[in-house]
C-alpha cells in the first residue's frame, strides 16, 4: 500500500544534461504497470525489477534508461558529499547497464551527476536525495545511447525521464473495472478528487477554526457494503503537545481545543489509525480486532520523502492498521493508513508546546469479497487529489483579514452580553438546564424531521442521526456523513 501524491521529478529537470523540449510525439505511448507510469517512443520496452525496485527501459537503437527510487535507512545515511558519491557509484555499478564512471560531481543541493562510457556508448547518471531523521529517500537515473547518436537522442531521453511517475499499485476491482468521475469540494471549491461513478459521495473542506482546515471525503458503494474514506470530518487533524518542563499554569488538559488545535500527546501514523478505529468504527461495526499494524515501513517512507522533500524538515511517521469487525452480523475487513508530522522545536521562540498534525488519512471497510475493489478506489482517490490554486491564493490573502476579525471577537461578544438583559436571562436559564442534565449526564434532543424526542449522553456540541437511527455527537457544526441530519437540542424549560 502506498500513500500521497507525487509532486513530479523536478530534481531531474533542474540538473538534466538534456534540453527539455515540447510534448512527446503523438506516436508515443504511456506504459503503465503497478507502481509507475512512463511515456515511451514507439518500439521501446519496459522491464521492472520488483526485487531491486528499478525500471529498465530499452530503446530500438541501443538506448538504455534506468530509473531507480531507493530508500537508505538511518539518520545519517547520506551525511556528506563523499558518502553520496559512494552511494551514487554503487547504484550505478548495480544497474543492468555497465560503464566506466567518472567521479560524481555536485550540480545542486543534494544532487550529483556523473558521466560514463562503455565501448561506443555514452551515459549520464544522476543521484538526488532528501534526508530525514528516519533515513534518506533518493532517486537514481541513468540514460545511455550510442556515442554518435547521444546528442540527437538526448531530447527523447529527457522527456522519458520527465514523464516517469510513481502511481498507486491498485489491483483490479473485483467484478470488473469501475468508472470514475471528478468530485469537487462543494463547500469552498478547494479541491477535486476522483470517485466511482454511481457511488454515494459526500464531504469537502472542513474548518476547525478560521486557520485550521482539512479535507474529508466519504464514498459508499451502491449496496452500502463498502465505504472508502479520505480524511474524516469528525476527527481533529491539528494538535499541540506540551513540552517537558512547560510551566504548570500554561498546560491545558488533554482534549482542550485551542483555536482549532487539540491538546494531545503525539501519535505516530499507526497510533493515529488506532485512535481513528477506537473513535469511529465501534459506532457501526462490533467486535473490532486489529490484525496487523506497521509504523514507518521503508517503502512508504521512501515514497513520502520523494513526493514531498519538505518532510525532511519535520519529524514524521507513516503507519497502517488492518482490522476486522462485524457489521450487522456480517464479517467486514478494513484498512487505515496515516501520516503524522511534528514540527521541529525552536528554542528561541520559548513556546511551552510543539505543534503536530495529520497530513494524510485514507482507509476503507468492506466485506471480504469487496476488499480488492475498496483498495482500488482508495488508491485512485489518493492519487487524484487536485488542489484549486485559485482557492489557495484566496486562502493566503484572506488569512490576514480573518486574523483581524478574530482579534476583536472577544471584546465584541462580551459587550453584547453586558448590554442585553434578555441574553443574560437566556444564559441563566440554559445554565440551569445544563446543570440538571449534567447531574443526569444527558442532553435532550428532537429530530425536526420526525418530531421524535430523545435523551443522549452529554459531552458534544452537536448531534446527528442517520437513516438507521444511529446518533453521533461532534464538536463542529459539520455533518459527519452523507446519511446524517442534524438533531436540535430542546430549549430550557
Amino acid at each position: 500500500m502506498r500513500i500521497f501524491a507525487l509532486r513530479g521529478l523536478t530534481a531531474w529537470c533542474f540538473v538534466s544534461p538534456f534540453p527539455l523540449s515540447t510534448q512527446p510525439n503523438p506516436q508515443w505511448t504511456t506504459h503503465s504497470e503497478a507502481g509507475y507510469s512512463v511515456q515511451l517512443p514507439p518500439g521501446w520496452t519496459a522491464s521492472p525489477d520488483r526485487q531491486k525496485g528499478w525500471v529498465h527501459l530499452v530503446g530500438t537503437q541501443g538506448e538504455d534508461v534506468v530509473i531507480w527510487p531507493v530508500f537508505v535507512p538511518g539518520e545519517a545515511a547520506v551525511p556528506d558529499l563523499r558518502a553520496a558519491q559512494s552511494i551514487h557509484l554503487k547504484l550505478a555499478a548495480a544497474c543492468p547497464y555497465h560503464a566506466d564512471w567518472e567521479v560524481p560531481q555536485s550540480v545542486g543541493p543534494r544532487t550529483l551527476r556523473a558521466r560514463g562510457k562503455s565501448q561506443n556508448m555514452t551515459a549520464v547518471s544522476v543521484f538526488t536525495w532528501a534526508a530525514s531523521t528516519r533515513g534518506t529517500a533518493a532517486y537514481f537515473y541513468l540514460a545511455a545511447a550510442r556515442e554518435t547518436d547521444f546528442r540527437q537522442k538526448q531530447g527523447d531521453l529527457a522527456k522519458i525521464l520527465e514523464s516517469f511517475r510513481l502511481v498507486g499499485a491498485a489491483r483490479p476491482a473485483s467484478g470488473g473495472g469501475l468508472r470514475f468521475v471528478s468530485f469537487a469540494d462543494p463547500r469552498e471549491g478547494a479541491f477535486t478528487v476522483d470517485v466511482p461513478a454511481g457511488w454515494k459521495t459526500g464531504g469537502g473542506l472542513f474548518r476547525a477554526s478560521p486557520f485550521v482546515t482539512h479535507g474529508a471525503i466519504e464514498t459508499d458503494s451502491p449496496d452500502g457494503q463498502t465505504r472508502v474514506i479520505m480524511g474524516d470530518a469528525l476527527l481533529p487533524t491539528s494538535f499541540q503537545e506540551y513540552l517537558p518542563g512547560a510551566p504548570p499554569w500554561a498546560v491545558q488538559p488533554e482534549g482542550t481545543n485551542v483555536l482549532g488545535n487539540i491538546v494531545h500527546r503525539y501519535l505516530t501514523g499507526g497510533q493515529y489509525c488506532q485512535y481513528y478505529l477506537q473513535s469511529r468504527i465501534p459506532s457501526f461495526c462490533s467486535d473490532v480486532q486489529i490484525t496487523a499494524m506497521k509504523d514507518n515501513p521503508p517503502e512508504l517512507m521512501s515514497l513520502a520523502l520523494s513526493r514531498d522533500p519538505m518532510l525532511a524538515n519535520t519529524q514524521f511517521t507513516i503507519g497502517s492498521v488492518s482490522f476486522s469487525c462485524r457489521e450487522q452480523g456480517r464479517p467486514k475487513a478494513g484498512y487505515c493508513v496515516a501520516l503524522t508530522k511534528r514540527s521541529i522545536p525552536r528554542p528561541q521562540l520559548q513556546l511551552p508546546y510543539i505543534g503536530w498534525r495529520v497530513d494524510g488519512l485514507f482507509g476503507y471497510i468492506a466485506p471480504p469479497e469487496g476488499i480488492a475493489q475498496a483498495e482500488a478506489v482508495m488508491l485512485r482517490m489518493r492519487d487524484s487529489v487536485r488542489v484549486n490554486t485559485q482557492w489557495g491564493m484566496r486562502e493566503i490573502q484572506g488569512a490576514g483579514d480573518r486574523s483581524r476579525i478574530i482579534s476583536g471577537a472577544t471584546q465584541e461578544i462580551a459587550g453584547m452580553a453586558e448590554s442585553s438583559q434578555r441574553y443574560r436571562d437566556a444564559v441563566d436559564d440554559r445554565i440551569a438546564r445544563l446543570r440538571s442534565n449534567a447531574t443526569l449526564g444527558v442532553t435532550d434532543l428532537v429530530d425536526p424531521a420526525t418530531g421524535r424526542c430523545t435523551a443522549v449522553d452529554s459531552g458534544s456540541g452537536y448531534y446527528w442521526v442517520d437513516h438507521r437511527g444511529m446518533i453521533l455527537g461532534t464538536n463542529v457544526d459539520t455533518s459527519p456523513g452523507v446519511d446524517f441530519r442534524r438533531l436540535l437540542e430542546l430549549p430550557p424549560r
